[in-house]
């Protein structure tokens, strides 16, 4: 059985509605650490609580966000 680990569990990006931070490294190829820079100025997309120290992003929302790079 292979396994496509490019967001961690074999999904595709459609079908995942939360995006964890060590799956958006790896499918948008930047450091964790570019992603909290951006988080602090403001151009990535706002998270939201899982839990008490989980976060994640929506799937719709780093569409949009990317989409709007791309424009």
């Amino acid at each position: 059985m292979t396994t496509d680990n490019t967001l961690g569990h074999g999904a595709d990006m459609e079908e995942r509605l939360i995006l964890r931070k060590a799956e958006l490294v790896i499918m948008l190829n930047i450091s964790a650490s570019t992603i909290r820079r951006k988080i602090i100025n403001g151009t990535f997309p706002k998270c939201i609580k899982l839990g008490p120290k989980a976060k994640g992003w929506r799937t719709s929302d780093i569409q949009i966000w990317l989409k709007n790079l791309n424009s």
